[in-house]
C-alpha cells in the first residue's frame, strides 16, 4: 500500500509539473503564421486548395513573454469559383497569439489584389526583409 501511494504521489508530482511547464511556454511565430492562414483560408471559396509560401512573421514578444503580436507577410494561390487557381496574391494580416496559443486575433486583412498603391505602402513598411 505505502509503494502504491508513492508512486501515484510521484505521478501527481509530474503531472503538475508538465501543466506547469506547457502553461509557460511562450506562443510562437509558426503559431502567428497559422492563425493568419487560417484567416486567409476563411475568405477563400475554397479554402482547402490555398497554398502558402514565404510565409514570414514580423513582429515581437511583450516584455512578459505572454503576448505575440506583429504582421505575417507571405502569398498564396487558392481555386477561384471554376475550379482553377487564381494565380498568387500576397497578404498581410495583423496577428496577436497569447496565453500560450489558446487566444488568437487577425484583423486588418490586406490583400495584393484589392487596392495595389496601398498594398505596397504596406509591404514597404512592415514587412521588411
Amino acid at each position: 500500500m505505502k509503494t502504491f501511494l508513492m508512486v501515484v504521489a510521484g505521478l501527481v508530482i509530474a503531472f503538475m509539473a508538465i501543466v506547469v511547464i506547457s502553461n509557460t511556454t511562450p506562443p510562437s511565430e509558426s503559431e502567428a503564421r497559422m492563425v493568419a492562414e487560417d484567416r486567409i483560408k476563411s475568405l477563400m471559396r475554397d479554402p482547402g486548395s490555398t497554398k502558402f509560401e514565404n510565409t514570414k512573421f514580423y513582429g515581437s514578444l511583450s516584455g512578459d513573454g505572454e503576448t505575440l503580436s506583429g504582421y505575417v507577410c507571405g502569398s498564396f494561390n487558392a481555386k477561384n469559383g471554376f475550379g482553377a487557381y487564381a494565380g498568387r496574391a500576397q497578404f498581410i494580416v495583423r496577428t496577436v497569439v497569447s496565453d500560450n496559443g489558446r487566444t488568437r486575433a487577425t484583423s486588418n486583412v490586406l490583400l495584393s489584389n484589392e487596392d495595389s498603391l496601398v498594398f505596397s505602402e504596406r509591404w514597404s513598411e512592415l514587412c521588411k526583409n
